[in-house]
């Protein structure tokens, strides 16, 4: 599931993602997250290092993260699930 994920990023006031590569996770987080390899913990200990000494960078992803939400509102949700009901019925 993708909740936790779109829940974490829209409290990107504070919250920075990071996640493992692959799976759900490119298209829970998008722009607004940073990717790892789930086997490889020198490449999370790196990321994690890298984001804390890069406040720009911190807020390039939050403000990405914020925008990358959009696609899961109320509406947006509908409007796609409308989408592939009238090409299922054309």
């Amino acid at each position: 599931t993708i909740v936790p994920y779109t829940h974490l990023l829209s409290n990107g006031r504070y919250s920075v993602m990071v996640t493992t590569a692959g799976g759900v996770f490119p298209e829970a987080g998008g722009e607004g997250a940073c990717y790892v390899d789930p086997v490889d913990h020198q490449a999370l200990a790196a990321t994690l290092t890298g984001l804390l000494a890069d406040a720009k960078r911190c807020d390039e992803l939050r403000r990405a993260g914020r925008a990358h939400l959009e696609r899961f509102t109320d509406r947006a949700v509908a409007d796609a699930l409308v989408a592939v009901y009238q090409e299922a019925m054309a």
